[in-house]
């Protein structure tokens, strides 16, 4: 794996990291930003857990949350500030036209979040490395808060849709795509790419 990347990046091709919540989750964002950093990934694409998970460390320095205990209360996926500025920050890219990846990445980048600099999306904006979020609307708990608009969801997620097949088509000759924690979102979103790209 590690000579095809360098391969890859030697043939300046892309090179993808494709991932799911539980990676961030399990504390692997100073690996993957370091990655960007030195130029080994081209692009990220995360699900929409994936971002509510970016957010809550760089807001909090930790995202963990016991869905069995909090569910039966009622308490589930209901951080105030989570739900809020995300929905914010989601509304605000569909009126300037930009991603949800962008928008969240801009939004933390420019915060004053106390661990931002563990963000992947405000590493990826900071350096201007394409991340796309793929959302399936209700799947995530930020859908269910006041603020949420599909319209907006819809609009940033279709955005990145396309952002994302412009990547995928930097594949091409010899790049690599990884898929890395997610099993149906990211896996159908780069199918559906590969499938626009050679339309």
């Amino acid at each position: 794996l590690l000579a095809e990347i360098r391969r890859a990046r030697g043939a300046g091709r892309s090179v993808i990291l494709g991932l799911g919540a539980h990676v961030i989750k399990v504390g692997l964002n100073p690996v993957i930003i370091r990655l960007l950093r030195e130029g080994w990934l081209t692009a990220l694409a995360l699900n929409g857990a994936g971002v509510i998970h970016d957010f809550e460390v760089a807001f909090s320095g930790q995202t963990s949350e016991g869905v069995a205990a909090r569910l039966g209360t009622g308490e589930f996926g209901m951080a105030r500030e989570t739900g809020e500025l995300l929905n914010k920050a989601v509304r605000s890219g569909a009126r300037r036209g930009a991603g949800l990846g962008q928008s969240v990445g801009r939004l933390i980048a420019r915060s004053r979040f106390p661990h931002k600099d563990l963000s992947l999306t405000a590493a990826a904006f900071s350096l201007g490395v394409p991340a796309t979020v793929h959302v399936a609307i209700g799947t995530d708990t930020i859908h269910f808060h006041p603020g949420a608009s599909g319209a907006a969801l819809g609009q940033t997620s279709l955005r990145d849709f396309f952002l994302f097949s412009d990547v995928v088509a930097g594949l091409e000759g010899g790049g690599v795509y990884l898929n890395v924690g997610s099993a149906v979102i990211l896996p159908e979103v780069f199918l559906k790419a590969i499938a626009f790209c050679s339309a």
